[in-house]
């Protein structure tokens, strides 16, 4: 612990030399997965993803990372180090408000109410708690909405593991018995871990993560479940079912998608020829940043960003390579009602075009609702035909189109292939 203690001191030290030549003090900078900080954004976005726990219903998706460089803050976490009793330092979650991301971000961490009512202690005391699972500290009763967390590095040192409650713990009481921190492994009192420092110097906020929580959407994106760069998880149809495998929500998802849209065809698949052998789920990740890159884009420009679900017929010879780097404009054989890649959002127009059948995720953008053969207008993102319809009409606008066309690759997702 001496080489620890004196490495401590003379970071503090040196932090303190830097901060007396006012440089900037705090920063907050965007980090992206593309790029020169890719490989700091994956590692922060493991963390997320790697720690999720079924019981907790959450299926996130990271939207943005941002890294926090706060010198005051590092400062005093060294100071921290070198009153530790203990050297052990890691990765933990802390779920807070937008108010605390800011507060603590700039100011840091703040000891709660020593003498709350009694109601309102900690289970472990009046401390500042941590979990690493980032589930845990997801849930809306720390977030307060804010669908931020705080990912930090936590001065643990050595932890006084407790497997009943005590919320007469503090930092007297630790430090007599040299200790620098208190640990609820999980299985005890608690379902999962928890820690409580009573110093707020011996949590560094290092990066504030932005989430969608997917509870309330289905399907649930699976992205964190692989970090192969391409990944394909064949399914069937089950007599049993399980609510936290998000593959079977996918599975259902499409079999239910492929089962009504080719009932609603003109004329419907029979269903003989509507029966399903089995689901490949495909997961790309680089086409899966570009979709995402394009759906923001979209938002930005104002443009809509809703998906919708087509399908795509072609030859099973085509579908690895479609999978691995998506339909190209250049390969687009159909030109009937103009240049694009064609889909259909019913199931028995595309098995038209070949033995192999794509089931595919498309944002529209700015449609264009016409039958003629021209070209994707400027100023529209894709095209859609109806047969038998008139254009111009707000039924035609909200209708399912027999042919939906699109020139831009990363307005589509290759994402089911459905076997029959």
């Amino acid at each position: 612990m001496v080489i620890f203690h004196e490495e401590a001191n003379k970071k503090a030290k040196d932090l303190e030399h830097k901060i007396s030549k006012k440089v900037p003090i705090i920063s907050i900078d965007e980090i992206f997965p593309t790029g020169s900080t890719a490989a700091e954004y994956r590692v922060a976005e493991d963390q997320v993803l790697k720690f999720i726990q079924p019981m907790h219903n959450w299926f996130p998706k990271v939207t943005k990372i941002e890294k926090v460089t706060n010198l005051v803050l590092e400062k005093k976490f060294e100071e921290a180090k070198s009153r530790a009793f203990g050297d052990f330092i890691a990765p933990k979650f802390h779920g807070t408000s937008d108010d605390g991301v800011k507060g603590i971000t700039e100011d840091g961490f703040r000891m709660p109410d020593p003498d709350p009512p009694p109601a309102k202690r900690g289970m472990y005391g009046q401390g500042i708690y941590f979990a690493t699972d980032s589930s845990k500290s997801a849930r809306e009763i720390y977030t307060k909405g804010s669908q931020k967390l705080l990912l930090c590095q936590v001065l643990l040192g050595k932890s006084k593991e407790v497997r009943h409650a005590d919320n007469s713990l503090n930092k007297d009481k630790l430090r007599l018995k040299r200790y620098d921190s208190v640990h609820a492994p999980r299985g005890s009192a608690v379902k999962n871990d928890e820690f409580v420092i009573f110093d707020p110097d011996q949590a560094l906020p290092q990066y504030i993560i932005h989430f969608s929580s997917t509870n309330h959407i289905a399907p649930p994106s699976p992205t964190w479940l692989t970090h192969k760069k391409i990944f394909k998880k064949t399914m069937t149809a089950s007599r049993t079912v399980d609510f936290q495998d998000p593959y079977e929500i996918y599975y259902n998802f499409a079999e239910s998608h492929f089962r009504r849209m080719a009932a609603n065809s003109n004329p419907p698949l029979s269903p003989q020829q509507a029966t399903i052998k089995s689901i490949d789920i495909v997961i790309n990740q680089n086409l899966s940043i570009q979709f995402e890159k394009t759906k923001q884009e979209f938002k930005r420009k104002r443009i809509p960003d809703d998906e919708i679900l087509a399908y795509h017929g072609t030859d099973k010879k085509n579908i690895n390579s479609i999978l691995e780097t998506n339909l190209q404009l250049s390969y687009a054989q159909r030109q009937l009602y103009g240049k694009g890649n064609y889909f259909s959002e019913f199931p028995a127009i595309s098995l038209g075009y070949g033995d192999g059948l794509l089931l595919c995720r498309i944002l529209p953008g700015t449609e264009k609702v016409d039958n003629s053969i021209r070209d994707i207008p400027q100023g529209y993102n894709s095209k859609k035909v109806l047969l038998g319809k008139q254009p111009g009409t707000a039924a035609a606008n909200a209708a399912s189109g027999e042919m939906i066309i699109i020139e831009n690759s990363d307005q589509i997702l290759p994402f089911f292939v459905i076997h029959r």
